[in-house]
């Protein structure tokens, strides 16, 4: 059975900087690698607020242990500091990923994936508020009924740019609200699906709602909406991605794939 510990030594190895978190890392002792990842644990936990300046340094030299050669070990415990503290993007990781070990490269695909649905997520629903605004203001509520105020927002892992596969409970990852009035963005339990399918005030329904799915192999993003009956959209957006630092910057112009 694996035992690591870590001392006053690893703690100060840490607190001396990156060059010597550099020199132990990129060392040939595995078990003063393990020892120092351990202690890592502790000075990247948020709970304990540390907060290191050369924090970002820690997490570029990490992701050159998980693609270094060394021990099997040694790159998962780098990889899950990543994967806990880090936000992204992994572009060391993704860069090498064809090259790692097979029995690591789901949780480094897990690592990339993670940055790309957080941040794609973020401006997925900054678009929902976007569209509904829009939508609002160009209703003519005098002979078309009210338009609805909020909305729900649904991340859902099946879904396709043909709009099918959203209405499975099994397979949604995450469900928002956008509030009554404020367009604030709020997350909400799945248990809550509103799914108001008759119309309540002329040609709208009462609560709108989005539907949306990340391809993160082919950079893109399916958006379905539905205002009523016979008012809905199926967009499909291409994901801006620095070519350097591999951040994502934003959404493209959204191409519209069919229309109700």
């Amino acid at each position: 059975m694996r035992c690591v510990t870590y001392s006053k030594k690893e703690k100060d190895i840490v607190e001396k900087g990156i060059a010597s978190i550099q020199e132990v890392l990129m060392g040939t002792d595995d078990n003063a690698k393990a020892s120092l990842l351990f202690c890592l644990d502790k000075y990247l936990d948020p709970y304990y607020g540390y907060k290191l300046t050369y924090e970002d340094e820690i997490y570029d030299l990490l992701e050159t242990v998980v693609v270094s050669p060394n021990t099997l070990d040694i790159r998962e415990d780098a990889l899950n500091l990543l994967t806990s503290y880090a936000g992204g993007p992994f572009p060391i990781i993704e860069e090498h990923y064809d090259n790692l070990p097979e029995a690591i490269k789901p949780d480094a695909k897990y690592a990339v994936n993670m940055y790309t649905m957080w941040k794609t997520t973020a401006l997925v629903l900054d678009e929902c508020v976007k569209i509904l605004q829009e939508n609002e203001m160009a209703a003519n509520s005098s002979h078309m009924g009210e338009f609805p105020k909020s909305a729900i927002v649904v991340l859902n892992t099946e879904g396709t740019e043909d709009g099918d596969g959203y209405d499975n409970p099994d397979t949604i990852e995450g469900m928002w609200e956008i509030a009554e009035g404020k367009y604030t963005v709020r997350r909400i339990s799945k248990d809550r699906i509103p799914r108001l399918h008759s119309p309540v005030s002329g040609a709208y329904y009462p609560v709108g709602e989005f539907y949306f799915n990340v391809n993160v192999l082919e950079k893109e993003v399916y958006l379905s909406y539905i205002f009523g009956p016979r008012f809905g959209r199926g967009l499909k957006y291409r994901i801006h991605i620095d070519g350097e630092t591999r951040e994502i910057q934003a959404l493209g112009k959204p191409q519209v794939l069919w229309v109700m």
